[in-house]
């Protein structure tokens, strides 16, 4: 569901004692500004055991499913990359019998307590992730038939009016049956161009500001009647 150059300022440390003079010498270190500025933003890595995140800049996970009345789906903690826990959205939905260009779907995300929280300041996103299919078994890819994974920040908030889904900026992701860790660059996020209603340059950039939530979605296209089950699996979430 990737960057970025920073200035290095090399710190040469001299030590200095009473007479007679002495020079301690050290290696060279690379200190990175930037880094320092913004240190890393762990969001949950789920040790806890328990849907509340690490960071407390946000209340709790949900799980939840979008165009679709006839999905069924869970979310709970699961055994872990490399650890002892994650999260994983379990997910069964049916398309109507009517045709229908939707995508349908489920996804977790976390929230914050209230409002919003600013996530600008972090230039990366970074998180591990596992896709099980289910049965029956999402689609191959194909010109019309096909799942998707996004990672997406919504910050319904940045501009008046109402869209389906949120507005958000979106990266897509493609995971696999075994753990895959990934860092996308919050750069390159932009606004899915299903959206029938496209926000200006200015709220693109803002969208980080005003975050609402940190999502993680499965979209499946299906035909009239037809479903697709799978569980999606997430751990490490952290930004920087």
């Amino acid at each position: 569901m990737s960057i970025f150059s920073k200035s290095k300022l090399a710190i040469a440390i001299v030590s200095l004692t009473a007479v007679p003079l002495l020079v301690a010498c050290f290696d060279v270190e690379n200190f990175d500004v930037a880094k320092a500025s913004h240190p890393r933003l762990l969001i949950d890595d789920f040790e806890d055991g328990t849907p509340t995140p690490t960071s407390a800049l946000f209340a709790s996970w949900k799980c939840y499913p979008f165009n679709n009345e006839l999905a069924t789906l869970s979310c709970d903690i699961a055994p872990g990359y490399e650890s002892n826990f994650a999260y994983a959205l379990t997910f069964d939905v049916t398309s109507p019998s009517t045709p229908s260009n939707d995508g349908f779907g489920a996804g977790l995300g976390v929230v914050p307590p209230v409002g919003t929280v600013d996530l600008s300041s972090y230039e990366t996103v970074h998180f591990s992730a596992k896709f099980a299919v289910g049965s029956p078994a999402p689609p191959p890819p194909a010109p019309l038939l096909e799942t998707t994974f996004e990672v997406g920040m919504n910050c319904n908030k940045v501009q008046t009016g109402f869209i389906r889904g949120g507005f958000s900026v979106t990266h897509r992701f493609i995971p696999t049956e075994d753990w895959q860790s990934f860092v996308f660059a919050r750069a390159d996020f932009a606004q899915p161009k299903w959206q029938p209603l496209q926000m200006s340059v200015e709220n693109r950039n803002r969208c980080p500001t005003l975050v609402d939530m940190l999502n993680f979605n499965v979209q499946v296209t299906l035909d009239p009647g037809q479903s697709a089950a799978g569980t999606l699996t997430i751990d490490n979430v952290w930004l920087e």
